[in-house]
């Protein structure tokens, strides 16, 4: 199991694809594979006793770092993550039934030195062709990215695992074919977020956090449309936090405090863990307008803590949020139906409950990490016979 390399895991700064590879790991550990997880890993990182840690000692990326560092970031972290698996690759002289990356340099580097086994690779992110941005620089180097990257990854890999069926549907629109793409999305502790008890003594002294409150959780950056969710909340009269460090967070701390809802809105940075699953647990719903996403770990944590979720209808969201079932899909940038869904759920606690309920049952159902890992093992064994036989 090959990390990108952008943060150590588990992280409290986001990372959802470092978070991804961190829980799966651990879970194919679970069910009784022997796993070497090639990733950095923070002070007091728990593992399973059959994953067998490779630490390449990255450069760590700094959480403010506009998107031209983040592409910097992605590039030492994935050259730091190739380096790392080669050197097990020879350590343990190839003997392995399948290798699964989730970096795109990093798994095309692989792909020329793995001597036939077999590669995985994750795609968790959406093509820059599904995505806007704002910069015309940054539009060109994601889809140079995309073309000289990304799609040689997809060819040299042996099979490609998408967390949302859209980004098959967009890698299908690019020639891969359908048989080499399998869909399984990202997956959620179910037994460590679950719904408790408010602890809102402590999350007020702590965050002066106040109930009730809506809740968003990411890194703050254009793509995310955190703006789009502030405009959305001068019309409502209910609190917000705002979970997450990021380039963003001074434009988004002053245009609170433009429209004249900052005494309304928290910015608490990244926060450990056990505050997370405080903040979830606290919250009436959650609220995500991203402009583009695969499947954001945050919304199956709020789901799973028996949040209904707002949020876009793009990446893999879709796949997870029924309108008007366990929350409410919007589209990118409708400030207008944003703030009307926020105003239902603010109004309406009954509403919350139920639709809360039954996002808990589909995570239940569907996102349990146990899931995840049987499904992505069912790949390794197809892929390997497949290259066996």
């Amino acid at each position: 199991m090959v990390n990108r390399g952008i943060f150590p895991v588990p992280s409290d700064e986001g990372g959802g694809a470092e978070q991804h590879s961190y829980f799966l790991t651990n879970t194919l550990a679970e069910l009784g594979h022997e796993v070497h997880y090639v990733t950095d890993v923070v002070e007091n990182a728990g593992f399973h006793k059959n994953v067998i840690v490779h630490e390449p000692r990255t450069p760590m990326l700094k959480q403010k770092a506009n998107f031209y560092g983040y592409a910097l970031g992605h590039f030492i972290g994935n050259t730091f993550a190739f380096k790392g698996a080669f050197s097990v690759l020879i350590q343990e002289r190839f003997n392995f039934d399948v290798i699964h990356c989730h970096g795109a340099l990093s798994s095309l580097s692989i792909s020329i030195v793995r001597n036939r086994v077999p590669l995985l690779f994750t795609v968790h992110d959406p093509t820059p062709y599904m995505c806007r941005y704002q910069s015309s620089l940054e539009r060109l180097i994601r889809k140079a990215h995309c073309r000289f990257i990304d799609m040689n990854t997809w060819r040299n890999a042996d099979h490609l695992i998408t967390v949302g069926e859209n980004i098959k549907q967009e890698l299908m629109r690019w020639e891969v074919p359908y048989e080499k793409i399998t869909v399984i999305p990202s997956g959620v502790d179910t037994d460590m977020f679950k719904p408790s008890a408010p602890n809102d003594d402590y999350l007020f002294e702590k965050y002066n956090v106040k109930n009730p409150y809506c809740l968003f959780v990411g890194r703050l950056t254009p793509r995310k449309g955190v703006k789009y969710l502030l405009q959305a909340l001068k019309e409502v009269d209910i609190q917000c936090a705002i979970v997450g460090d990021g380039p963003q967070r001074d434009y988004l701390m002053s245009l609170s405090k433009n429209i004249g809802i900052q005494n309304r809105v928290f910015f608490t940075g990244f926060v450990p863990l056990k505050d997370l699953i405080a903040l979830y647990s606290s919250a009436s719903f959650f609220a995500l307008p991203s402009l583009a996403e695969g499947l954001p770990l945050a919304i199956l944590e709020a789901m799973s803590c028996g949040l209904p979720v707002i949020a876009t209808n793009v990446g893999g969201i879709p796949d997870t949020i029924i309108d008007e079932y366990n929350g409410f899909l919007i589209e990118t940038e409708d400030v207008q139906r944003l703030s009307h869904v926020i105003e239902l759920l603010a109004e309406d606690s009954k509403l919350c409950q139920e639709m809360g309920k039954n996002a808990r049952q589909i995570i239940e159902s569907r996102f349990s990490w146990r899931s995840i890992a049987e499904k992505t093992v069912e790949v390794y064994r197809n892929c390997r016979c497949r290259e066996t036989g």
